[in-house]
C-alpha cells in the first residue's frame, strides 16, 4: 500500500476530500485547488454553524432574533444565512413534491436552490442569463451531481423576463405544484414574479433592494432594455423593494415571514394554505433589513433610498 493511500484511509470520511483537495496543490492547476479549498472550507464552516446551533446553544454569543426563522439562520451554500432559515421552514410544513425552480444562479456556488438540489436530492430547474457564468455553473453541476443524480437538476441558459417566464417553465415541463422558488435576477424581479401562472410554489423567497426604500411600494418600470449598471454607477437601481414584494405576495396568496437578517437581501414568503401557527407572519416594518454590505456606506434605509430616488420608479 502506497503512503499516500495509508494517509487516506485513516482519515474520518469528511476530511478525505480535504485530504484530496491538499494533494491537488502538488498534481493540478493551482489557481482551481485554492478556489475547491476556500469553497470546502465555507461548506464546513456552514454545517458547523447549524451543528452548534442546534446541540450548543448555550455557548453561542447572544442573539436575539427579529423573529423566530432570524435564529435558525445558518449557511452551507447560500450567500447569507437562508440555509438555515429554509431548513427550519420545511422541517415545519414538509415537503411534498420534492422539485423546485430558481432564477439567477450565477456561478452555481451559492444558490438558495444548492440545499435541496445538491443536498436534499429535489428535482429542480434553475436558469443564468450570462453566457460565460451559466458555464461556469454548469460545471460546478457536473462536478456535484454523480451518476444517477446527473439529470436531477435542468440548467436553463436564458435570460428571465415576464414575457418569457411561463414558456420557459413549460419547456422544462415543470409546471404546477412545487415546493420553491427563488427569484433573483437583479432587475425585473417583481414584474417576474407577477406574470408567473404555470408554477405554485409553496415557499417562494425573492430578492428586495433595499435602496427603493421601506416605506413605499415602489419597483423599476419595465424596460426590455434595462440594465442595473447602465442605470446607475454602482447598480443600486434595480428590483423591488420590500414592501412593494409583500404587496405582491399578498395579491398571489402568499404571508410573509421575514428576512435573512446577515444580508438584507432576501425576503421569505409561505403560501397562505400551508402556513402553520408555530411561524409568525411579520409586517414589512418589523422584517425589514437595510443591506449589510453597504450599510458602512449608508447604514439607515432612508441613507439608502436617497442614491436612487430620483430615478424612475413605478408605485404599485
Amino acid at each position: 500500500m502506497s503512503s499516500s493511500s495509508s494517509i487516506k484511509s485513516i482519515l474520518p470520511t469528511s476530511w478525505r476530500r480535504v485530504y484530496r483537495n491538499i494533494k491537488l496543490l502538488f498534481t493540478a492547476d493551482f489557481e482551481f485547488t485554492l478556489r475547491r479549498l476556500d469553497y470546502d472550507e465555507r461548506s464546513f464552516r456552514g454545517l458547523a454553524e447549524l451543528f452548534l446551533k442546534k446541540n450548543f446553544p448555550s455557548i453561542i454569543a447572544p442573539y436575539i432574533p427579529q423573529n423566530a426563522i432570524h435564529a435558525k439562520q445558518g449557511k452551507i451554500f447560500s450567500q447569507y444565512g437562508e440555509d438555515g432559515m429554509l431548513l427550519h421552514i420545511f422541517q415545519l410544513i414538509g415537503v411534498k413534491y420534492f422539485r423546485f425552480v430558481e432564477f439567477g444562479v450565477s456561478d452555481g456556488r451559492e444558490n438558495l436552490s444548492n440545499i435541496f438540489g445538491l443536498l436534499c436530492q429535489w428535482k429542480g430547474v434553475v436558469m443564468e442569463a450570462n453566457p460565460k457564468i451559466s458555464e461556469k455553473a454548469r460545471s460546478f453541476y457536473r462536478t456535484h451531481l454523480i451518476g444517477p443524480a446527473a439529470d436531477r437538476i435542468t440548467l436553463i441558459e436564458a435570460l428571465v423576463t415576464p414575457t418569457n417566464i411561463n414558456d420557459l417553465l413549460c419547456s422544462a415541463e415543470m409546471t404546477g405544484e412545487i415546493d420553491f422558488l427563488s427569484i433573483d435576477i437583479d432587475s425585473h424581479d417583481y414584474w417576474v414574479w407577477k406574470a408567473i401562472k404555470v408554477i405554485s410554489p409553496r415557499v417562494v423567497v425573492i430578492e428586495y433592494n433595499s435602496f427603493l426604500g421601506k416605506h413605499e411600494p415602489l419597483t423599476i418600470p419595465l424596460d426590455p432594455n434595462f440594465d442595473r449598471y447602465a442605470s446607475h454607477p454602482f447598480g443600486y437601481y434595480y428590483g423591488t423593494s420590500l414592501s412593494a414584494a409583500v404587496k405582491l405576495g399578498k395579491e398571489k396568496g402568499y404571508t410573509f415571514v421575514g428576512c435573512e437578517p446577515t444580508g438584507g437581501v432576501n425576503a421569505f414568503f409561505i403560501r397562505n394554505d400551508v402556513m402553520i401557527s408555530e411561524i409568525e407572519e411579520v409586517t414589512v416594518e418589523q422584517g425589514f433589513i437595510p443591506q449589510m454590505r453597504r450599510a458602512k456606506l449608508f447604514p439607515t434605509a432612508d441613507q439608502q433610498f436617497e442614491q436612487i430616488k430620483h430615478l424612475p420608479l413605478e408605485k404599485v
